[in-house]
């Protein structure tokens, strides 16, 4: 497991990035938090942009290059211990009434902020709320763009420890790029 460093401005002190993208330009990062049934948070943590997603991000807002530009994304709780730079699959958690949860390409489902004086944008809440059983348990969240129809993973956060989200709890989470 990779050692955890340095704080994020305004976050629990838990939440930092992985020592093997300290020196990345370009962060992915996630606010997550499981809550119960009643609405009391159990637990919240911070994730990491993938070779695709930094590829995608440079070829649409850079060339112009329109298979790149995603026509909107899509988040998922994922059962997989590991995701390589290079993955282009996972596995979704299963349960009664999981679904995606998707997010449009506009300034609306995406807020643009600054931290610190760094550039970011930040994903609506994406809540799960598992209903009439508990889900398998989630690891990692993923953020996937819809590049011409297909579904392309670009960043992943880890969970810091295994999440089962039981029936009627729920888990909040929005998936943060920065430019620093």
């Amino acid at each position: 497991m990779n050692k955890i460093f340095p704080k994020l401005p305004g976050y629990p002190e838990h939440m930092s990035i992985a020592r093997k993208n300290k020196d990345k330009g370009l962060l992915g990062y996630a606010r997550i938090a499981h809550r119960d049934k009643n609405g009391k948070i159990i637990w919240e943590n911070a994730a990491a942009l993938i070779n695709q997603g930094e590829e995608h991000m440079l070829k649409g807002w850079v060339q112009a290059v329109a298979n790149s530009i995603p026509s909107s994304f899509k988040v998922n709780l994922v059962t997989d211990v590991a995701i390589a730079e290079d993955a282009t699959t996972f596995t979704v958690v299963t349960g009664t009434g999981y679904a995606e949860v998707s997010v449009a390409h506009d300034a609306t489902d995406w807020t643009y902020g600054t931290d610190a004086g760094d550039s970011k944008v930040t994903t609506k809440d994406c809540v799960f709320t598992a209903s009439g059983a508990d889900w398998t348990t989630a690891k990692k969240v993923v953020l996937e763009a819809v590049l011409n129809s297909v579904d392309t993973l670009i960043a992943y956060a880890d969970l810091s420890q295994d999440r089962t989200v039981g029936n009627g709890e729920s888990l909040t989470v929005s998936i943060i790029l920065k430019l620093s």
